[in-house]
């Protein structure tokens, strides 16, 4: 879903001679990959726009779309607390300067009333997002795999200024809903459009 969004957006910046890069991320999936794999990649691909390319990460905004939408707050969790399992450290001044979100998968117990209510609308399922949670991080449950239990206070110093997307008759819209409202609670100014 996410790619489509991307290309178009780096369509309409071509024709306008806007300069951009889009880079991608192919990430190793469950089960193959388990977590922290995924955020290991993560910052090595992150590391290696800084060091390798020597891109200002005032020019470089992470984005992703469920998982990944996940994976790109594990990225500027780590940044802020960098994770046990992660040796890389990347300073906090080199954190990107935007966030993109699209439909984030932001707690893996799907217990929200809209996985519910939207299970006809949404071409997920709870049983297979639960099986692929588990294939994932098995029983394992953090700050950084759950970012909706997270404390919110955090939030406001850890991530850029971000854009959430989400719809309304999507299965996380009502985690989308509350992740945008806790990050409200703390005087962020990122906004939630249902």
């Amino acid at each position: 879903m996410f790619f489509p969004v991307m290309l178009d957006l780096y369509k309409k910046l071509q024709e306008i001679s806007y300069p951009i890069s889009i880079f991608f991320l192919e990430y190793t999936l469950a089960p193959e990959g388990k977590y922290p794999t995924q955020l290991r990649e993560a910052v090595q691909a992150y590391q290696y726009l800084l060091q390798d390319l020597n891109i200002d990460p005032a020019n470089i905004i992470v984005g992703g779309d469920s998982a990944g939408g996940n994976l790109a707050l594990q990225l500027f969790r780590h940044i802020n607390t960098p994770h046990l399992q992660i040796p890389i450290v990347i300073p906090e001044s080199a954190k990107p300067s935007k966030c993109i979100l699209s439909s984030p998968w932001l707690c893996m117990d799907h217990k929200a009333p809209s996985y519910i209510s939207n299970a006809t609308y949404d071409l997920m399922t709870v049983t297979n997002l639960s099986r692929s949670a588990s294939r994932w991080k098995g029983n394992i449950s953090d700050d950084f795999t759950d970012p909706l239990k997270a404390s919110y206070e955090g939030w406001s110093s850890i991530l850029s200024p971000t854009m959430v997307l989400s719809g309304r008759l999507e299965l996380f819209k009502d985690d989308i809903q509350e992740f945008c409202e806790n990050l409200k609670k703390v005087g962020s100014r990122r906004r939630w459009n249902g």
